[in-house]
């Protein structure tokens, strides 16, 4: 593997996410692994720690960037080293696919000598074109990653705004959107199984029971009043009885 690991890996969510991150950025040999302190931004609520990884190139590609486009943080990805499993987070931008290379007139006489020079920028496979480098993806391009301790939104905002020291275009105001979802953030409650769970019942299975219903009380209604009809003629019967006997 071009990426060897320790046997044992380690157990430590520190040293876990920097080898996670090391891994991601051995394709550019200039990419730097910066480990932060949340306690370095003013206002901050979580408490913890940030690696992040971004190369000279990378740094460059964000300076480009025109103030009307908006960065996003991506994530929470995933990367697995052996068994264990670690979320790590992007900073991306949209991408850029490079100038197409104009079509050539091939009827154009006056252009024949310089197509006939094997080293000629006008023929096609010899064009000079600007390669898109590896962080220049079709989905987005990378600007920075990272892997936090806490995953928080809050830790991302931190991470951005610690970004801003050594990107100044980040720091003048360039708009960020974290797309993160609300599960990041939310508590999650641990529910025990031997707790009975209510009863989920969707409206027709609801409508049914509710008619249901209804027609058992319906029935158990008119039970009730034949019970207290047949009752009466009891007691009348027996008064008649009664009477004539007096007689």
């Amino acid at each position: 593997s071009p990426w060897p690991l320790p046997k044992p890996v380690p157990c430590d969510a520190l040293e876990l996410a920097k080898l996670a991150v090391a891994r991601m950025c051995s394709v550019d040999q200039a990419s730097e692994i910066t480990i932060m302190d949340t306690e370095q931004v003013v206002d901050c609520i979580d408490d913890t720690w940030i690696v992040s990884g971004q190369s000279v190139h990378q740094r460059e590609l964000l300076e480009k960037q025109p103030e009307a486009e908006a960065l996003k943080v991506r994530g929470p990805f995933r990367i697995y080293l052996r068994e264990e499993a670690i979320n790590y987070f992007t900073l991306t931008a949209d991408y850029k696919p490079p100038p197409a290379v104009e079509p050539l007139d091939k009827d154009d006489v006056s252009i024949v000598a310089l197509l006939l020079r094997e080293d000629s920028s006008l023929r096609s496979e010899t064009a000079i074109t600007v390669t898109p480098s590896v962080h220049e993806q079709e989905d987005g391009t990378i600007l920075a990653i990272c892997v936090t301790g806490t995953s928080s939104r809050d830790s991302l905002l931190s991470w951005v705004r610690l970004l801003c020291h050594t990107n100044p275009k980040l720091g003048q105001g360039l708009p960020v959107v974290f797309l993160q979802p609300l599960s990041l953030d939310s508590e999650i409650t641990v529910v025990d199984q031997d707790e009975q769970m209510p009863e989920i019942i969707n409206p027709v299975q609801r409508s049914s029971q509710e008619h249901e219903s209804k027609e058992d009380d319906d029935a158990q209604l008119a039970a009730d009043n034949k019970t207290k009809v047949n009752t009466n003629q009891e007691e009348k019967n027996s008064n008649t009885d009664h009477d004539t006997k007096h007689r």
